[in-house]
């Protein structure tokens, strides 16, 4: 009868130390995976070039629009246009972001 319970015994430290590997594999593989994709996403620009071509474009236009249109009532106008314009970007760029970050808590909660 003790023999039986030291065979259970080691059996059951056998399975822990099996568990045990197979939970520090899995989450080192998840920490490879984790790495891998944050290097792939940091190698994709963040903005399109559309996107960079029109904020140039607006600091440009708000920059050269005193020089090009000195003393009109063009130059009142145009700075806060290409302030608003920027925050259009900036906004839809934002809900791109979080729109990724929440699809990526999806990911990870179906992973778990």
């Amino acid at each position: 009868n003790n023999n039986n319970n030291n065979n259970k015994k080691n059996n059951n430290s056998n399975n822990n130390k099996k568990d045990s590997n197979l939970i520090t594999l899995a989450l080192t593989t998840l920490e490879k995976d984790m790495s891998l994709l944050d290097n792939l996403a940091s190698l994709q620009p963040q903005l399109s070039g559309t996107e960079v071509s029109l904020l140039i474009g607006s600091v440009l236009a708000s920059g050269m629009g005193p020089i090009v249109f000195p003393g009109t009532s063009v130059t009142e106008v145009l700075a806060p246009a290409a302030a608003a314009f920027t925050a259009s970007i900036t906004i839809g760029s934002e809900y791109i972001g979080k729109v990724a970050v929440a699809d990526g808590k999806e990911i990870a909660a179906n992973t778990i």
